[in-house]
């Protein structure tokens, strides 16, 4: 939580570098982005992409002005004019790993959406999570948004890769 100064305190002065984590509360909310402000003057922008794992249509969909958040500085441009502007990334600080279902295994079926397709691989994202699966690539074509039933064949949370094989439709659930 970013502290009020007192009057007349002199509030400390804070040098953004890319990599470091700050607490920066929301000033003002845009369409593509929002800023951040860290105190001592230090302005920061948060694109909405940037904002969380999953998609975020507009910033005020997940922040109001006044709410504070954690992010990781990701570019710092020094201007001509002696300004800078602070990129940061809430996004960056967040593990997908984090949403994973515990206790998943091999031979769990899950039911996932594909979200990239070629005739050796396919991605697919597990329901309720931010992590996609590879899976071989099948005879039959599965185009992209397609809601699927996979099995899970490794999980390697250390090496944070997750193989699986593709059943069917969601529908289905059957052999492909």
């Amino acid at each position: 939580m970013i502290a009020r100064q007192a009057k007349g305190v002199p509030v400390p002065k804070i040098t953004p570098a890319p990599g470091i984590v700050l607490e920066g509360r929301v000033v003002k909310l845009y369409d593509r982005g929002t800023m951040l402000h860290f105190g001592g003057g230090v302005l920061g922008y948060l694109p909405v992409s940037e904002i969380s794992l999953t998609r975020v249509k507009r910033p005020s969909d997940v922040l109001r002005k006044g709410d504070t958040i954690r992010v990781r500085v990701t570019s710092v441009v020094f201007n001509p004019d002696n300004t800078q502007k602070v990129h940061v990334s809430a996004k960056a600080l967040l593990d997908p790993w984090d949403s994973l279902p515990s206790g998943l295994s091999p031979k769990d079926r899950i039911v996932g959406t594909v979200v990239l397709a070629d005739p050796r691989h396919v991605f697919v994202r597990l329901a309720g999570t931010t992590l996609d699966m590879l899976c071989p690539g099948t005879k039959r074509p599965y185009p992209v948004g397609a809601r699927v039933m996979a099995e899970v064949v490794r999980v390697d949370p250390s090496a944070r890769k997750l193989r699986g094989r593709i059943l069917g439709n969601a529908q289905q659930g059957g052999q492909a």
